[in-house]
């Protein structure tokens, strides 16, 4: 015959998922939870603790509803390390007892990677003809992955692995290449055409 304290205990399962699984460093990642127990109970308001691989405290998941097959669900939307690479995170749910049933703490990994910005630059209004020592315009836009703001960023263009561009306008305000380095640092894009 088992012992009272063997029927009282219980086993909580954790389900996750992570998107997206390879994300852009520093932006949002989200998580979402299914729990479910056995014997069955009802863990809706309960708190996934999630942590990175140190065991610091990220914050909490709330278990908000319940989805069709009676398991308590959540979804907890965090931001991603600025640092790139693989890193495996934890939820654990705490122990807990619900309805003289004694839930033990469990936990289940969390695996993703987070990569640097893709950057896309443009060209356009490029002149099909210049006379060499001319100066000329040309249009330069510039996309991240993550829609980070390139407002009051630098860039050359080089050619040759020469700056090539004497002078940058920035909202309105025209300044010499030397100016413009000083003032906002420079980052290299070549153009090749």
């Amino acid at each position: 015959m088992a012992s009272r304290k063997e029927q009282t205990r219980g086993q909580v399962d954790i389900a996750l998922e992570v998107s997206p699984d390879i994300v852009d460093a520093g932006a949002e990642l989200t998580l979402d939870a299914r729990v479910s127990c056995s014997p069955p109970c009802d863990l809706v308001g309960h708190r996934l603790l999630v942590r990175d691989e140190a065991g610091a405290e990220l914050g909490a998941l709330e278990l908000t509803e319940l989805d069709e097959e009676e398991n308590a669900a959540g979804t907890f939307v965090l931001n991603a390390p600025l640092k790139t690479g693989d890193y495996v995170w934890s939820a654990s749910s705490p122990s807990v007892v619900k309805d003289g049933v004694s839930y033990e703490e469990t936990s289940k990994t969390i695996s993703f990677a987070a990569k640097p910005h893709a950057i896309r630059a443009l060209a356009w209004d490029i002149p099909p003809t210049v006379v060499a020592g001319d100066p000329f315009t040309i249009k330069v836009g510039i996309k991240c992955s993550s829609e980070c703001s390139f407002a009051d960023k630098a860039f050359a263009i080089c050619g040759q692995g020469k700056l090539r561009v004497v002078q940058f306008e920035l909202d309105g305000v025209v300044m010499s290449a030397a100016e413009f380095a000083v003032r906002y640092g420079t980052q290299r894009f070549e153009f090749n055409r």
